[in-house]
């Protein structure tokens, strides 16, 4: 039996020793904030986003582009838990999202003492990142195709 990241969330040593917290954001608020300090990560329960990233490079500053959508059950913010860096997107709700908002540092702590546990939560990240890596290399073919159709034409 597989479990997902929202299923350890009902677990009661996951309720009583990981810092967390079930927010609502109405449509247009930003959840996530590009350039922003992140310690937590963030598990879509209801609802659905679209993520943004900077493109100043390409044109006026504050120019953004979407780069991908989640929908429920989406982990948003997970490389914080790895590397401790700026957020690299903002994420923002395109409808009213209920989210859970949890603590990388006392997750890291449960999956350590729950390593049964911390296996799933990992395989969700790790499933969601390879998606997402497969999203990107498919955008990244069509816009050089688009780019070398275009060069040689």
């Amino acid at each position: 039996m597989q479990l997902k990241f929202r299923d350890i969330l009902r677990e009661p040593e996951f309720i009583n020793s990981v810092r967390h917290e079930i927010k609502h954001y109405p449509a247009g608020a930003t959840i996530i904030e590009e350039g922003s300090a992140g310690t937590e990560i963030y598990l879509i329960l209801e609802g659905a986003t679209e993520i943004y990233a900077a493109v100043d490079h390409l044109g006026p500053p504050g120019r953004t582009t979407e780069i991908a959508r989640s929908n429920a059950d989406a982990i948003l913010g997970e490389l914080s838990l790895f590397e401790h860096q700026p957020r690299t997107a903002s994420v923002v709700a395109t409808c009213d999202c209920q989210v859970a908002v949890i603590d990388g540092k006392s997750l890291e702590s449960f999956m350590d003492r729950n390593p049964g546990l911390g296996y799933w939560i990992l395989r969700d990240i790790f499933d969601q990142v390879v998606n997402r890596m497969r999203e990107t290399t498919l955008r990244s073919n069509a816009i050089t195709a688009l780019y070398l159709n275009d060069y040689e034409a």
